[in-house]
């Protein structure tokens, strides 16, 4: 029953204004009733479930009696300025119909409890009946019960037990059938508790409606307020633009002549500066001109001092240029006196020897060649000039004394005395340590 309070919270919530309270309370009751109608017609259609008929149509009277008792007083007091003792009724119901219900759970638990306590005993009888021995057990039953045959006693033993099976399969489908009735009964309250959600939710909007229209309309009149305000304001900045452009365009007129006045002056200074810059300008090219001709002048003189010495030396290298074309002549003429001599010699050669041409003997070994296959080398020949009589690194590093000289020096301490005791307490390096 926990959405009565929700919804006795929504009703606070909800408070109608004191102008509009008697069309509001009316209009409340009416949705009370549609509401009424509303749960009517969800209890009918539940009445397709047989099992759990009786149960619904309680919980639709208890909640019949909340909303007609809910009637009735805003009827009555409908002049009356709140509604505290219709919320109080509310509290009272709700609590009268829940404690209802807690003692109907805790009666359905009690039995429940008390239905696992019989079940938990005959499953302890039925583990030690079958815990012992099947003709132990026919023996002590035999003892007990000695008109009976044996026949008749499996027969009976057979009976009792599947009575128990009934029995527990019975409980057990009850339990099943209390657990559904159960969540039957949440799901009725929730959907009623929806519906009342929805209807308070229609609440809130109307009244949140009518609360947005009021604003509208206050907001309208605080904009029209705003707008004659921003008009004034607008009319005030608009004059004073008008009055900064005037003095604006005053500001301009004066830069305007400061400046003419200024460009003026700079005008004549740099046409003085300009003529003054053109006199310097040519009396420095005066200047060079004297000094190219102070300085052709002394070439000229120079030339002519220095005249014999470079006719001197003309002469030198024109007869050093002669001496090289009579050198290159001599050498063509070398030649040529060769060729002649070289053809005159075969012309004039008388004894020509009549032998036939033979490649063999061209291609055979020379007797020096025949001579030197046949000698015997001795061990003086044999001896290898690039051989090195030495150690390699290898050999050096089987050495201790000198593994140990070359990690002290890699370290730094090579020149330290603890290096020069440590390596004197060693060995002396031997031939037999190298190799």
């Amino acid at each position: 029953m926990k959405f009565f309070l929700y919804f006795q919270s929504q009703v606070q919530k909800i408070k109608p204004e004191q102008g509009n309270k008697m069309g509001q309370e009316k209009d409340e009751i009416q949705q009370y009733k549609e509401l009424k109608d509303e749960i009517k017609e969800f209890l009918v259609q539940m009445k397709g479930l047989s099992d759990e008929e009786f149960q619904i149509m309680n919980m639709g009277k208890k909640y019949k009696l909340t909303f007609q008792y809910k009637e009735n007083d805003l009827l009555n007091d409908m002049d009356n300025d709140n509604i505290e003792d219709l919320n109080e009724y509310i509290i009272e119901e709700v609590t009268e119909i829940q404690e209802e219900e807690e003692d109907e759970d805790e009666e359905q638990s009690q039995n429940l409890e008390q239905e696992e306590e019989q079940d938990e005993k005959v499953d302890q009888v039925k583990f030690i009946t079958e815990g012992k021995e099947r003709e132990k057990y026919i023996e002590r039953l035999e003892l007990h019960f000695p008109d009976l045959s044996k026949k008749n006693i499996n027969i009976i033993d057979q009976f009792i037990e599947d009575n128990e099976y009934q029995n527990q399969k019975l409980n057990a489908l009850y339990r099943n059938f209390e657990k559904e009735r159960k969540e039957l009964k949440e799901k009725v309250e929730e959907q009623i508790m929806n519906l009342f959600n929805i209807r308070l939710e229609n609440l809130e909007k109307n009244n949140i409606k009518v609360r947005s229209q009021q604003e509208q309309q206050r907001l309208k009149e605080e904009i029209e307020a705003q707008k004659k305000i921003f008009e004034i304001k607008q009319q005030k900045i608009e004059a004073q633009k008008e009055m900064e452009k005037e003095v604006e365009q005053i500001q301009k007129q004066r830069k305007n002549q400061e400046w003419e006045q200024y460009h003026g002056t700079i005008k004549k200074q740099a046409g003085a500066y300009k003529q003054e810059k053109i006199l310097k300008i040519r009396e420095k090219q005066e200047e060079t001109i004297k000094r190219k001709v102070e300085i052709q002048q002394k070439k000229k003189e120079e030339v002519l001092k220095n005249a014999p010495k470079v006719q001197q030396r003309q002469i030198q290298s024109y007869i050093k240029i002669q001496e090289n074309i009579d050198k290159m002549d001599l050498k063509t003429y070398q030649k040529q006196y060769d060729q002649e001599r070289i053809k005159y010699a075969v012309q004039n050669y008388q004894h020509i020897p009549q032998v036939e041409a033979d490649f063999k003997r061209v291609v055979q070994d020379t007797k020096a060649r025949e001579i030197r296959k046949q000698t015997v080398l001795d061990k003086a020949d044999k001896v290898d000039m690039q051989n090195y009589q030495g150690f390699t690194a290898n050999q050096l590093m089987k050495d201790m004394r000198y593994r140990l000289s070359t990690a002290l020096q890699e370290a730094g301490l090579n020149s330290a005395k603890y290096s020069n005791q440590v390596l004197n307490q060693l060995s002396k390096p031997s031939q037999n340590n190298i190799y």
